[in-house]
């Protein structure tokens, strides 16, 4: 780090001051998350989830060294980690490359299914991601986002979809111990894995209480969020006081039912006022 390495008093205390301020950021994600899933726990009409992409699995899983370098089909997990107030439970989405990719598109699509899944009675959905640029804050999970709260609005619902990110480096979240649960079965289990649908089966096997609730996504699964971004939505790079949207600085975005076609946002978890573009 650089706080460690200068020599120059004044560079060395402009880095300790940097970096004061990104741990205080980190406590206030983390605070703010605490927040969140307490709420969760005690309004049935609200609830809480984080989601979290796995490594990359192997298929098939090879044992034999002199294979390592051989060409393998990678298979994704998707992990969302749900808390309400009936009880926790974890998903993990399944599909491989031959499917799709792991990029933001086949991210939202995931997110979609999920969240259409909750009861029509809950009015405030909590979601909260790491920082990943290519992966969880994209455009395609906005657009996925809003194009359900403008479903929801047509279906006369009323919601509010809270998106809040955790600040780099301090990402750990309930889905982490998911997929350590899974690698500690990965590394004692017998069982082949020659085909991706193996590595459905083997997390169902990982002893959770709930057990983890594993879906299979196939091709129709997934949407075209791009496509559906350049035909009915404007990307807007600037808000409506004419200013620029730094993405990079964004920790949270909020969807409206009552506020169609608008996208509200922080760049600080403190009580501050929304902004909006």
């Amino acid at each position: 780090m650089l706080l460690y390495t200068t020599t120059d008093l004044q560079e060395k205390g402009d880095h300790e001051k940097n970096y004061k301020e990104h741990l205080t950021m980190a406590d206030q994600a983390y605070k703010e998350k605490r927040e969140d899933k307490k709420r969760s726990l005690q309004n049935e009409n609200v609830t809480f989830f984080s989601f979290d992409l796995e490594k990359c699995l192997a298929t098939p899983r090879l044992q034999n060294n002199m294979l390592f370098y051989k060409r393998s089909l990678w298979t994704y997990n998707l992990t969302i980690y749900s808390c309400t107030k009936k009880q926790k439970h974890p998903i993990c989405y399944i599909w491989d490359e031959s499917i799709g990719g792991r990029g933001g598109e086949e991210i939202a699509s995931c997110l979609r299914n999920y969240i259409l899944s909750l009861p029509p009675d809950i009015s405030e959905i909590n979601i909260f991601s790491d920082y990943c640029s290519g992966q969880t804050r994209t455009i395609y999970v906005t657009t996925m986002l809003s194009v359900l709260v403008y479903d929801f609005n047509r279906n006369g619902r009323t919601l509010v979809i809270n998106h809040k990110f955790l600040e780099p480096g301090h990402t750990h979240q309930e889905a982490d111990t998911i997929h350590g649960a899974i690698e500690k079965v990965k590394k004692h289990t017998t069982a082949k894995i020659e085909i991706p649908r193996d590595w459905a089966n083997l997390i169902r096997m990982v002893p959770r209480n709930p057990p983890i609730q594993v879906i299979e996504m196939q091709q129709t699964d997934f949407f075209n969020f791009k496509r559906v971004l350049i035909h009915q939505y404007v990307h807007r790079k600037i808000i409506t006081e004419q200013e620029p949207v730094n993405w990079l600085q964004i920790k949270w975005l909020q969807y409206r039912t009552d506020s169609l076609s608008k996208v509200y946002y922080k760049t600080f978890y403190t009580p501050t006022e929304l902004l909006r573009y």
